[in-house]
């Protein structure tokens, strides 16, 4: 469908020809030649019938002028409200940051809570939440005095979950204070709860604040895994260490950056492999 802005005019094709055709007239021949100008065109050719519309006109839209006429047509006025509605009232959550689904699975939401947990319902059904994970006793979370940008920041479900049982997390952890992300997999014969046991950690990147952890985690069309890293706190990114240019423009930290790593172990235990087109591999500027 095409939006029209009020004032808008629609003119036919007709029309424009006639006016490429007036302009190019107008445009003498090459040469000093005297060769007699092209006997104008009709200036009043007649009407192409107007196109049917086809299927249901849309509300407010029968009086569109047709696209062989010329004229103002104003953009009609809805009168209907917009209304909001309240899903799943039955359920509370404790400082949520996230809400996504699995790959090809509309039938259930994941939403991330803050301090450490991950709560699943049936969306369908949304009267009761299960425990999906608890990470509480490793992530520093906002009760822990940590800051108010720390805890359980980001959650991916690897592209072939659940016949592939890893899944993803960003979390802030203390002592010292560091983005972590790791990859877990859901307990044996149970793909609606993670086991912590299996935690494999991919990343530990250095937090020299407890603010801008940053942390959301996502599975591009590549089937590779993006990252996004805070530049590590403070105001106007001071970048610690790197304070001429801040964290955020140093290519000696990964903080302040958008992180692409393939989550399968490299060759000689590496966690994770440098994608083969990363131009930054190095260092390299």
């Amino acid at each position: 469908m095409r939006a029209f802005m009020p004032g808008l005019r629609t003119c036919a094709p007709s029309t424009l020809l006639i006016a490429l055709a007036l302009a190019l007239s107008a445009c003498g021949g090459s040469g000093g030649g005297g060769a007699s100008p092209a006997p104008a065109p009709n200036p009043t050719p007649t009407p192409a019938p107007s196109p049917q519309p086809s299927g249901v006109a849309e509300p407010g839209l029968a009086a569109r002028p047709s696209n062989a006429t010329c004229q103002a047509w104003e953009r009609p006025q809805t009168t209907g409200a917009v209304s909001l509605q309240r899903y799943a009232p039955a359920l509370s959550f404790t400082r949520p940051i996230g809400l996504l689904q699995a790959p090809g699975d509309g039938s259930r939401w994941y939403v991330i809570e803050q301090d450490g947990l991950i709560r699943t319902f049936l969306a369908a059904n949304p009267t009761t939440a299960d425990t999906f994970a608890d990470l509480r006793a490793r992530v520093a979370s906002v009760g822990d005095g940590a800051g108010n940008e720390t805890g359980l920041l980001g959650l991916a479900f690897h592209p072939d979950f659940p016949t592939d049982p890893r899944v993803y997390l960003a979390y802030t952890a203390a002592e010292p204070l560091r983005l972590v992300v790791a990859e877990m997999r859901t307990a044996a014969g149970d793909a609606a709860r993670l086991d912590p046991v299996t935690e494999r950690v991919l990343l530990a990147i250095h937090q020299p604040q407890s603010n801008h952890n940053g942390g959301h985690l996502a599975f591009g069309p590549d089937g590779l895994l993006y990252i996004g890293v805070g530049d590590g706190g403070g105001a106007g990114d001071t970048g610690e260490g790197h304070a001429a240019i801040g964290n955020a423009q140093s290519l000696q930290t990964l903080l302040g950056k958008m992180v692409r790593i393939d989550v399968e172990p490299e060759a000689g235990g590496a966690p994770y492999r440098i994608p083969a087109d990363n131009p930054y591999a190095g260092g390299a500027r």
